[in-house]
């Protein structure tokens, strides 16, 4: 199954926690998981996300 970010992000905790273990419990497994964090209140500048890739700590 897909399930597209537009859906997830407004999923709290305990709604991912609940579709994560349903799909475990009948066998399923996660091949790829996309994870991205929107920083409206800029609390990571543009060198720290610089000095991170530089890092290798960013995986584009």
């Amino acid at each position: 199954m897909d399930l597209l970010g537009g859906i997830v992000s407004s999923w709290d905790e305990a709604k991912i926690r609940s579709v994560l273990t349903w799909v475990f419990t009948r066998g399923g497994h996660i091949t790829r998981m996309d994870v991205a964090l929107d920083d409206r209140a800029a609390l990571v500048s543009i060198a720290q996300i610089k000095q991170a890739v530089d890092a290798g700590q960013a995986v584009t």
